[in-house]
């Protein structure tokens, strides 16, 4: 009963698959991939290896067998041998990629409406992201962040996208997320031109100079400030001691002025 409960299910998915099969290539990025509405169905066998699924026709399913590497054209299977292998359905969905082992659990969620609702859910809080600005940092912020996680990780590299697409992954759908990337990859190219960051096959590493810059902007900002806030209180003391001279000299000056 179990193996026929998974036949009739198995077989609703390999039709909806006839109807809908993927592309060759299959687009990754906007605006091709919200276009996306078809799958992929593999079979997968302890010895015979995959097969890709081509087609099915209510009792035979048809495709191309993976074994060592080498294709086998024209493979062909009943649909009892197929429910008795382990099934792997990718649906592409607009931006999203759905995968399951479970034939009747994707069709219950086909049923509810499950993949579309995820996606649907998701196109409305991207909308209200996108109302808000990408955050970007200044150059010596952005130093320090590199330097920080070259310390977590001293085989990291940087790259543009990654940079500015950090603070979310939204942020790759995100209308101003070009305009973001270029501002990274200025930013990492100013400091190539210092010699705080090597530049190798697009990537960005920082270099030993960037500590040493980077303790003497610090310093120098803790400099800034102390003398900030002393200008403050040497301005604020004065203003103190006028208003005590003013109240020292008022009765004198009330004389005067009767």
């Amino acid at each position: 009963m179990k193996t026929k409960i998974k036949e009739y299910f198995l077989s609703r998915v390999l039709f909806r698959y006839t109807k809908r099969p993927s592309p060759l290539q299959i687009p990754l990025n906007s605006p091709a991939n919200d276009d996306r509405n078809y799958y992929t169905v593999r079979l997968r066998w302890e010895t015979p290896g995959v097969m890709l699924v081509g087609g099915f026709d209510g009792e035979t399913v048809y495709g191309r067998r993976f074994e060592n590497d080498e294709n086998i054209l024209d493979a062909t299977i009943s649909l009892e041998e197929a429910a008795a292998a382990d099934v792997e359905i990718v649906f592409y969905y607009r931006r999203f990629q759905f995968t399951s082992q479970n034939p009747i659990a994707f069709e219950i969620m086909r049923g509810l409406q499950f993949h579309r609702i995820t996606a649907d859910w998701s196109y409305f809080v991207q909308w209200f992201y996108n109302k808000k600005s990408l955050a970007t940092v200044e150059r010596f912020d952005l130093l320090r962040l590199m330097i920080d996680r070259t310390i977590e990780r001293p085989d990291i590299v940087f790259h543009p996208v990654y940079l500015a697409g950090d603070q979310s992954r939204r942020a790759i759908f995100h209308p101003g997320f070009a305009r973001t990337t270029a501002y990274y990859k200025l930013l990492l190219n100013s400091l190539v031109a210092d010699g705080l960051v090597e530049k190798v096959n697009n990537e960005y590493k920082i270099t030993p100079q960037a500590f040493g810059a980077l303790s003497e902007y610090e310093d120098e900002k803790r400099r800034h400030t102390s003398a900030n806030r002393l200008q403050f209180w040497v301005a604020f003391f004065g203003i103190v001691s006028a208003i005590g001279t003013l109240a020292q000299a008022w009765p004198i000056i009330k004389g005067w002025l009767s």
